[in-house]
């Protein structure tokens, strides 16, 4: 493996560092006690989202300071090592659909709630994990947080470049929320970007959407997925809790439907024990979940349970057959004056038509 330049928990703690608006060096007494207790009211509401009377996600305000840092290191370094851990499991059913940055190592990727995007971190070190594969990465990054993309800016240029300091990452902020009927108009306005995605990642996002809004989101996730031009890796991973099931169903079945299915877990419990993603007790996170640091500190945790699908979609053609007759009384041209006429139209039988690859 290409040796990280550092480890990912001594490049986080700067990020949490700065995602409570602190410059200090290191945590104090006081920052840390304050992190225990934002990490705690963040698992604690998305462990019993949905619940009767508890706290829904969707109303956590991530403008505040203490909710992204709490968040973050919540949820930070497991789902870090998220992307790299789904690309392993697909790399072992069939290599060959995992899309490989071009000849100048630029690869294209869209993040669908793309919050923190710390997700990044493990796309990155799975395709540099043994050569200097990828040099440049070209990041949709679809949230309707705006919020967010401070600390994003810190995550892409703190922790990423810390660690893997040859990949060049050029992030598309994409303002829009996928339950909103307008969010395609938004889409549109980035149809250059979308439209190259190679790998569209959907991770912890449709699990705190009401199912009421279920037609609405599948239409703007279409959009992306039928307008982009090559083969495309979908990447899903979303949380197993029951009262989730009825918000992440739908397009689960849809995607098993129109696509090749490569992996499918209603229940996969990831475990990072392993190098290189594994998450250990030293550190930050000692200091962090450590019953030496305080009597009742926040349980450390190692693994994820959730619902795993991967596929790959074939691009539509971009007209049926039937069309091509219409399109070919549209053929135009212009005389010598530039006035336009119409183009004589020869006769064009079935296996003349145009290919379209």
């Amino acid at each position: 493996m290409a040796k990280p330049k550092t480890s990912f928990i001594k490049a986080f703690e700067p990020i949490l560092i700065k995602a409570w608006g602190s410059y200090q060096d290191n945590f104090d007494d006081n920052l840390l006690r304050k992190t225990r207790e934002a990490l705690s009211y963040i698992r604690r509401v998305y462990r019993f989202k949905g619940e009767l009377g508890a706290e829904s996600p969707t109303r956590i305000d991530f403008r505040e300071s203490k909710n992204r840092a709490g968040y973050l290191a919540a949820f930070g370094e497991r789902h870090a090592y998220l992307a790299y851990a789904h690309l392993k499991r697909v790399q072992a059913i069939n290599p060959t659909v995992i899309p490989m940055p071009d000849a100048h190592g630029e690869l294209t990727v869209t993040l669908v709630g793309a919050g923190p995007a710390i997700e990044t971190y493990g796309l990155c070190l799975f395709y540099n994990e043994s050569t200097h594969e990828l040099k440049r990465l070209t990041l949709n990054l679809i949230e309707k947080v705006r919020e967010w993309q401070p600390a994003r800016e810190l995550v892409i240029s703190g922790l990423i470049k810390e660690v893997l300091p040859k990949v060049d990452i050029f992030s598309i902020p994409i303002e829009a929320d996928i339950k909103e009927a307008n969010c395609v108009q938004t889409f549109a306005a980035h149809h250059d970007s979308l439209v190259s995605t190679q790998i569209l990642i959907i991770y912890n996002v449709l699990n705190e959407i009401e199912s009421m809004y279920a037609s609405v989101v599948l239409r703007n996730l279409s959009y992306i997925i039928r307008q982009c031009e090559q083969l495309l890796l979908v990447l899903l991973a979303e949380p197993t809790a029951l009262n989730a099931w009825p918000r992440i169903k739908w397009i689960r079945e849809l995607l098993l439907q129109y696509s090749t299915v490569l992996i499918d877990k209603l229940n996969e419990e990831i475990k990072f024990s392993e190098e290189p993603a594994r998450i250990a007790l030293t550190g930050l996170n000692e200091r962090l979940f450590s019953r030496a640091i305080e009597k009742n500190p926040p349980v450390f945790e190692t693994s994820l349970k959730r619902v795993i699908l991967a596929c790959q979609t074939v691009p539509p053609e971009p007209f049926s057959s039937q069309r091509y007759e219409q399109l070919r009384r549209l053929l135009l041209k212009r005389d010598r004056k530039g006035r336009i006429v119409k183009e004589p139209v020869t006769p064009v039988t079935d296996y003349q038509l145009p290919l379209f690859s």
